[in-house]
């Protein structure tokens, strides 16, 4: 409907520029179309607005039955597409209906007739539902979680060629022989064997879980003597330690231990202590830096976090670390090393860090002559990521490709905070 059109506070229609249009062309002709002219358009909404205002308030003055009668005239002459003339009395309430009716249908018919905007790749990148992922089942609770170590079992061991179901079985046997109450005569919800060799088995309870881990060694001895209970490590990064202290040192974990007596169950809790980057240079003195903690104990590695660590008599904030991803030397790629590159046997596919050219990084050349010396400050040297096409080195931490891989290794990192969505994010160093 025209813009021109308005409704006065009282409910009456009020005439715009088409009111006067349509007084002094009644004996014009108006062209058939259907979607009629702009003074069409404007006559059907006023009398669309004039009919709305006739009918709540019960009765119409004669200024407006007058302004009705006319309005109604246009909208049939143009729907005849011929002249006719004013009734010689003031329309019925049927009669302004009837017209208001057709003009309806009319504007309707041409709203159909509009075709549906042409679709653009942007328009459909826009509004496309992207299709649903199919469902994946829910990761079973690490509580319930406990992994054989295959590493030092004999590599002919028929427990390395039995299937999942016969696995299953032979552990169940060997928990039998076990006189401890929860395991004889238990069975464990299912079994599933590593990539890496090793075997992972699923409790039915946390209970059974924990009964697995502290009968490990009796159990095992009848199921595959060399193998052992692997236990889930927690690396933890613990900042602003004093330099005076020494991670080497043969007390080192005792120390960390007794400073930290209320976190830390025991010395054995800890299984490696080490500075994050070791200090190269020995002329230049850090009174700080950074230190790893390694830790079996989910439980002590929350506290840790939630407390932070106290060392040579000062508290240091605790976070969970999160080593850089694995970026293969032969395509620069993550998640993989060269030796297990899929491209290595094409020769074509050896990307270089530096120039993203055709070559081992090693073998990057300064192209001025002469050659500068040393190709890591050399400024000749077009510096390109072969994996996103930056100006930056492949494993440059500005690069998105490796910020993605970042993001996915701390996510696959095990979390000491089970089923608790509070958890200061990965390397945070949040205080707690």
């Amino acid at each position: 409907m025209s813009t021109t059109d308005s409704t006065a506070p009282n409910g009456r229609a009020r005439s715009s520029n088409a009111t006067s249009a349509s007084a002094a062309g009644n004996n014009q002709r108006v062209a058939r179309d259907p979607g009629h002219d702009a003074t069409s358009h404007g006559a059907i909404g006023e009398l669309l607005a004039l009919i709305d205002s006739w009918k709540a308030a019960g009765r119409i003055g004669n200024n407006g039955r007058e302004k009705a009668i006319q309005l109604a005239q246009r909208i049939r002459e143009g729907d005849t597409g011929g002249k006719v003339s004013a009734p010689p009395s003031p329309a019925s309430d049927a009669a302004v209906d009837a017209f208001a009716e057709r003009a309806m249908a009319a504007i309707q018919s041409k709203l159909n007739a509009l075709s549906p905007a042409a679709p653009t790749p942007h328009r459909d990148a826009d509004t496309r539902t992207p299709p649903a992922a199919p469902p994946r089942p829910p990761a079973p609770p690490r509580e319930l979680l406990v992994t054989i170590s295959m590493a030092k079992a004999d590599r002919k061991s028929q427990n390395r060629l039995r299937s999942p179901a016969e696995l299953k079985v032979g552990i169940e046997a060997a928990m039998g022989k076990i006189p401890a109450p929860g395991l004889q005569g238990g069975k464990i919800h299912s079994v599933r064997k590593l990539a890496n060799g090793n075997i992972l088995i699923q409790a039915n309870t946390e209970e059974q879980a924990n009964l697995l881990m502290v009968h490990g060694r009796e159990w095992i001895n009848h199921f595959e003597p060399a193998a052992s209970i692997h236990k889930e490590t927690i690396t933890l990064v613990a900042s602003y330690v004093p330099t005076t202290f020494d991670p080497k040192a043969e007390g080192a974990k005792t120390a960390v231990y007794h400073d930290n007596q209320g976190t830390i169950p025991s010395p054995s809790a800890i299984k490696d202590i080490r500075w994050l980057h070791e200090q190269k240079d020995a002329s230049v003195k850090k009174l700080a830096s950074s230190l790893l903690i390694v830790l079996d104990d989910r439980n002590a590695a929350t506290a840790l976090i939630r407390k932070s660590l106290s060392l040579v008599g000062t508290s240091c904030p605790v976070s969970l670390h999160t080593p850089p991803p694995v970026q293969c030397f032969h395509c620069q790629e993550f998640g993989h090393i060269a030796k297990a590159c899929s491209k290595r046997k094409d020769p074509a596919s050896i990307k270089c860090a530096r120039c993203a050219g055709p070559h081992p990084t090693r073998d990057c050349a300064c192209p001025n002559t002469p050659r500068c010396s040393n190709t890591r400050t050399c400024t000749h040297i077009v510096v390109c990521c072969t994996n996103c096409g930056g100006p930056h080195k492949a494993f440059a931490n500005v690069c998105p490709v490796k910020a993605r891989a970042i993001a996915l290794a701390a996510a696959r990192q095990p979390s000491p905070y089970p089923g608790s969505t509070d958890a200061p994010r990965a390397g945070s160093g949040a205080r707690w």
